[in-house]
């Protein structure tokens, strides 16, 4: 591979490992991308933030020199970073660009401009999906009354666009149908703002309450769509997780 190509794929590579410490670390990142503003110079890495603000920038910066000793990179300096507000119009044309045609891949850009910034060519990251704390709620019949007993157990956190209550599963048999299922149980997945996904933070009595509580309602409306007379009766307590 040619040098200069195996030095812009390093930069790229650890790129996108700094733009994930910074979502990480809770600066949260609405578009990155690799410009080269003239065919002389060099690349620069602009991130986009709503945690940027430009009369108050010292705070931001020292999110970015946090990160990037975090990563331990030979191909990324502080100096090749550029930060902006994501309202700003060269965030706000490199966001329109990279959601024209979604991929969870780079987009390459071979226009002149992005908002008021003259470039060669840019590079530009996908979306970070925001992180997702997994929930299972399973609902247990009472006899062969329709009430339900519901309880909920915390899962792992993952990182995908998919949210909400997202699959119902029961146990059935040839000509069964919803009124003789005793056990079911729905997955749920609840978008965690970056700025609170720290493991210190999620842990906290009030933020795991929350989160359950978003998790059963979520869970009892898609339960309902097959239980609608359903009477349910949630378990306060959670479930010890096994991940």
């Amino acid at each position: 591979m040619d040098t200069e190509l195996l030095v812009e794929q390093q930069q790229k590579d650890d790129g996108k490992r700094l733009v994930e410490q910074l979502d990480h670390d809770g600066f949260p990142v609405t578009v990155a991308f690799w410009a080269l503003t003239s065919e002389e110079g060099p690349w620069n890495l602009y991130v986009a933030s709503s945690s940027f603000d430009e009369a108050h920038p010292s705070e931001a910066y020292r999110s970015l020199f946090s990160a990037v000793k975090k990563i331990h990179s030979s191909w990324i300096s502080p100096s090749d970073v550029k930060l902006l507000d994501d309202q700003d119009p060269t965030a706000q044309d490199a966001v329109e660009v990279r959601d024209r045609h979604p991929s969870p891949l780079i987009t390459n850009f071979q226009g002149k401009r992005l908002g008021d910034l003259p470039i060669e060519k840019a590079v530009i990251y996908p979306e970070i999906a925001s992180p997702r704390q997994s929930f299972t709620v399973t609902y247990s019949r009472d006899g062969e009354s329709n009430d339900w007993t519901a309880t909920v157990k915390r899962g792992p956190i993952y990182r995908m666009q998919a949210k909400g209550a997202i699959s119902y599963s029961a146990a059935s048999w040839t000509g069964a149908t919803a009124a003789d299922q005793k056990f079911a149980n729905v997955s749920v997945l609840i978008e965690i703002d970056p700025r609170f996904a720290h493991p210190d933070l999620l842990a906290l009595p009030d933020m795991k309450k929350l989160t359950a509580n978003q998790a059963r309602k979520l869970a009892d409306e898609m339960f309902k769509q097959y239980h609608p007379d359903a009477v349910i009766e949630h378990d306060e307590d959670e479930e010890d997780g096994d991940y």
